[in-house]
């Protein structure tokens, strides 16, 4: 039997999401922008959320920098919980650190509106970007979480979690000309997009693989070949 994967649904999830008071008081921008904080601070602005090891293993943010930016209003620190017993710190982008990268439109609060199944791609694809690491990190639009620069050539990743409604209809009515990945739990998941993969760039690699950082990652993706997902030869 397959290994449930530490990001799936079928754990019990909750989330305590630290919401901003309306009166609420900024701090101004003091002390030094590092470069890898700054480098931080965009990778949240283009995908959302972060756990606190991600910070470090990412970034190299430990917890007393994590602290810092969250008194300086750079993070805001919220808990996300699983199976009612382990507690997760996770960030999203404060005020001040939006400022710092000149994030328009920036909305106090955007975060509550994150279901479950929103945070959990969110915090995968960060998993998967550790991995490629410091390859550009590139923003993407819906349904796509983030995308990825590898060899000057954009990459877009889905990360399936729940149904896969949004992305059937986005390949449905959109010409896909992008390099595409999906991270999805099992191949097994994936039966009913056959149907719309034919003639697209696509790469496919499972949870565990994305985890498992004693094997090469870019010998962990499969190809969409004669209506099956095998396993890309490098």
């Amino acid at each position: 039997m397959a290994t449930i994967s530490p990001f799936s649904l079928s754990h019990s999830w909750s989330v305590h999401w630290n919401r901003l008071p309306s009166n609420f008081k900024e701090r101004p921008i003091l002390g030094e922008i590092a470069k890898n904080e700054e480098e931080a601070l965009k990778a949240i602005a283009s995908v959302g959320v972060i756990t606190s090891t991600q910070l470090f293993n990412i970034f190299k943010l430990n917890k007393n920098k994590q602290k810092r930016m969250v008194y300086r209003h750079r993070l805001v620190q919220h808990e996300l919980s699983l199976n009612n017993k382990e507690q997760i710190s996770i960030y999203t982008l404060g005020v001040n650190g939006a400022k710092i990268v000149n994030l328009p439109g920036y909305e106090v609060n955007y975060w509550v509106r994150y279901t479950i199944n929103d945070t959990l791609k969110r915090l995968l694809f960060f998993s998967f970007y550790e991995r490629f690491y410091p390859v550009e990190l590139l923003p993407a639009v819906d349904p796509f979480t983030g995308g990825i620069l590898v060899n000057n050539k954009p990459m877009f990743v889905y990360v399936l979690r729940g149904d896969l409604n949004d992305f059937i209809m986005y390949l449905k009515w959109n010409k896909i000309n992008e390099r595409l990945i999906i991270i999805t739990e099992s191949l097994s998941f994936l039966e009913q997009l056959k149907p719309y993969l034919h003639n697209i760039k696509l790469r496919v690699i499972e949870d565990s693989s994305v985890l498992d950082k004693s094997k090469s990652i870019r010998e962990s993706f499969y190809e969409f070949k004669n209506n099956d997902f095998v396993q890309e030869t490098v």
